[in-house]
């Protein structure tokens, strides 16, 4: 699992699929999900997706980046997918996260 934390986190904005972060660690995608599940009680991509959400926060909140810019750089080509994952995770929009 730490394996697998750690090329996440070293690919965090890289398009990852499952099958792609399965094959770097070495293991079959229905092992990776298993120990994901039973470790930290999500999928890998579910992993995937609240970390880069995480980082949207962080990259909003230093005022560099405007949201459409962030939205990108995490992986999200619509703004309007991004807002909304957003809003659902940390309970207000990306806009009111910029400083």
């Amino acid at each position: 699992l730490q394996r697998s934390i750690r090329h996440i986190e070293e690919n965090l904005f890289a398009p990852l699929s499952l099958e792609s972060l399965a094959e770097a660690v070495k293991l079959s995608e229905a092992t990776l999900v298993r120990r994901f599940r039973a470790e930290l009680g999500i999928t890998p991509i579910a992993f995937v997706r609240a970390r880069r959400l995480d980082e949207s926060r962080r990259l909003l909140e230093t005022g560099r980046y405007n949201v459409g810019e962030v939205a990108l750089m995490v992986g999200y080509d619509d703004v309007s997918a991004f807002t909304q994952a957003f809003k659902r995770k940390f309970g207000r929009t990306p806009g009111r996260s910029r400083p």
